[in-house]
């Protein structure tokens, strides 16, 4: 179920009814030209098999020889767009995991379905109401926490060994006010940067080359929405001020002075004549696919989608720092979360599978298989330097660690990053001045409505 994650970012026109498709082995895929980044996926399908087998040669079999239906409910980012290409990633994804899981439980088939993220708690809620809950959700780690305060989910029953695979600040994202987890942590899903190798060599590493690089030719394009820009904090200094002001700290100097440094680079930014700012990150990505920009933040699921229409001219890298500072890109946990009305049986054949996608050699093959996600096992290895994708990566996951107190002001709703992303919009459009937005943007952020 881990490698639900490694599919494209698709464009948000569209969401269509949740789409169900049985991944059932003995069917073969249709043919069809060959995709890039194939071979990879039969090596890490290779490894991930040669593991399986092994632990099935050990004596683990299922004792219950009924088949058995796992429904996985899987929750899909605002910038992805349900479609065909979006349903046959999941396919080509899961179906490793899938033919691997079944030589240890050869009666359990997958069924998934596709849901916006932002609909999940009603569409799940009136599926429970019905008896048509999934068995699973793999979601973010936000979105399972509210999933839980609705009473869609179960806490994630977890041992001690488990938890001891996981680092501190990702049993903390995953954690429920009263003890447990919202969700067995999966993979990890990252905000870098993406550029095209044939305008520019190499990304810039800091803000201020990126106006540079803006300044001698080359378009640069940012989006503004659901929390896009908000790596600029870090970047600019921002982020301890910005933390402040979510805990309800009052504001002094200092908070004054790093929220207006932030707001002077953005409108400095929106001055330059090569920086192109778009509402949603999907136009900000078919620009870059066109050969209109060069250089754009990212989000690493999107990068699927980029290599296949852009082949080897697609380079990613870290988000740039700024000076004493490093960018704050808002990263997310995936975790894999109960769905309350499953069968016993079910729920048994939930777990296993959920401990199965935590085990070192799955998800190493996971990472290498796709290169656009991050293990949660603390335990793997990532080899950075063998690729240069891998390890902007992990860099990026570096990066994110800051800004974990920013998660809750990214939750889709939340008054405050609707607030604070208009107000954005109209320093960058030049509306308000940043000295006037600065002491606006503060009461912003101190106060939730």
């Amino acid at each position: 179920m881990a490698a639900l994650e490694m599919m494209g970012a698709l464009r948000r026109l569209s969401v269509p009814r949740p789409c169900h498709q049985p991944l059932v082995s003995r069917h073969r895929l249709c043919s069809g030209p060959r995709r890039r980044g194939a071979s990879r996926w039969r090596l890490a399908a290779g490894v991930v098999a040669a593991l399986a087998g092994g632990l099935a040669l050990a004596g683990c079999s299922p004792q219950d020889q009924m088949p058995l239906v796992l429904a996985i409910g899987v929750g899909v980012d605002h910038d992805q767009t349900i479609n065909v290409d979006l349903e046959q990633e999941f396919r080509d994804r899961l179906r490793m995991l899938e033919r691997s899981f079944r030589k240890l439980h050869p009666n359990v088939h997958f069924r998934f379905s596709l849901y916006p993220e932002q609909e999940l708690i009603a569409v799940m809620q009136r599926r429970q109401r019905s008896g048509l809950e999934p068995d699973l959700l793999f979601i973010n780690s936000q979105s399972a926490q509210e999933l839980h305060r609705a009473g869609v989910t179960v806490p994630f029953p977890t041992t001690a060994e488990q938890l001891g695979r996981f680092d501190a600040s990702v049993v903390r994202m995953t954690r429920l006010p009263g003890g447990g987890l919202s969700g067995l942590p999966e993979l990890q899903q990252l905000q870098v940067s993406c550029f095209d190798r044939r305008q520019m060599a190499e990304a810039p590493t800091t803000v201020d080359d990126l106006l540079k690089a803006s300044a001698r030719g080359v378009p640069v394009g940012l989006a503004m929405g659901d929390g896009n820009l908000f790596w600029t904090m870090g970047s600019l200094g921002a982020l301890p001020a910005v933390e402040r002001l979510l805990r309800g700290e009052a504001a002094g100097p200092a908070e004054h002075q790093a929220i207006g440094r932030w707001l002077d680079w953005l409108a400095d930014a929106s001055l330059q004549q090569r920086v192109a700012f778009y509402g949603r990150q999907d136009l900000a990505e078919n620009q870059l696919l066109a050969g209109q920009l060069a250089w754009i933040p990212c989000r690493s699921t999107a990068l699927p989608r980029l290599r296949r229409l852009m082949g080897n001219r697609l380079g990613v890298a870290a988000l740039p720092d700024g000076t004493g500072s490093k960018a704050s890109p808002i990263n997310q946990i995936r975790v894999l979360a109960l769905g309350r009305t499953s069968s016993q049986r079910a729920r048994q054949a939930a777990l296993a599978f959920s401990a199965f996608t935590l085990n070192p050699m799955i998800q190493r093959a996971i990472t290498l298989g796709s290169y656009t996600v991050l293990p949660v096992n603390r335990h793997v290895s990532i080899p950075v330097s063998s690729s240069r994708t891998l390890a902007a990566l992990v860099r990026a996951r570096d990066q994110g660690q800051q800004s974990e107190t920013l998660v809750p002001l990214l939750r889709p709703g939340e008054p405050r990053l609707a607030r604070a992303e208009a107000l954005v919009v109209e320093v960058v459009f030049g509306e308000v001045k940043p000295e006037e937005a600065t002491p606006r943007m503060i009461r912003i952020l101190r106060r939730p409505q």
